[in-house]
């Protein structure tokens, strides 16, 4: 138990992404469920197109995609990541299927753009908004001291990197009781 509460004093990416807005700095007192920053990956994005029963029977995992986009004056490529086994009925009682599509940031696309388009040369009867495909918030799940932050808002993490590393008295006095506990149950045997 006391190594598990030494490995959360390192506070690690959830995922892979951009730093945003740091809440800590380096001295500060933190509790636990401190929230530290938010980690999110621009770099792929998700959109869910609905599609009729008839239009869906024709559409696998792994076909190619054509997204549109009016606001961003572009044609993206993608490819089917989903396709739902069951209907959502729609308010105007139609029941569309949704499938959900994967792709690239060219680079001008943000989360909430709406795209129409097709898979297969079938054209979606609607569109979908696009969202960032892993995001995650970063929060301790320990309290304990700041003493280091290794990145700034702004830059590229990947998944379970070190963001920021905590030091705590009560952890190290937990660790040091416990190598003793070790130390003496191994003269007792």
């Amino acid at each position: 138990e006391s190594l598990d509460q030494k490995d959360n004093l390192y506070i690690k990416a959830p995922c892979s992404g951009v730093v945003q807005t740091i809440n800590v700095n380096v001295g500060d007192e933190i509790g636990a469920g401190k929230e530290i920053t938010k980690i999110i990956n621009t770099q792929i994005l998700t959109v869910k197109l609905p599609f009729n029963k008839t239009q869906v029977e024709s559409i696998a995992e792994g076909d190619g995609a054509n997204l549109t986009s009016s606001a961003a004056m572009s044609n993206i490529s993608g490819i089917v990541t989903n396709v739902a086994a069951t209907p959502q009925a729609e308010a105007d009682g139609a029941s569309l299927y949704y499938v959900t599509i994967e792709f690239t940031n060219p680079g001008s696309v943000s989360e909430g753009d709406s795209f129409g388009g097709s898979v297969n040369g079938i054209v979606s009867p609607g569109a979908g908004t696009a969202q960032y495909k892993e995001q995650g918030q970063v929060n301790s799940s320990i309290a304990g001291t700041v003493a280091s932050i290794n990145y700034k808002e702004g830059d590229y993490v990947s998944k379970d990197e070190v963001l920021v590393r905590l030091t705590s008295d009560s952890v190290d006095n937990s660790l040091e009781k416990s190598k003793i506990d070790y130390d003496d149950a191994k003269l007792n045997l």
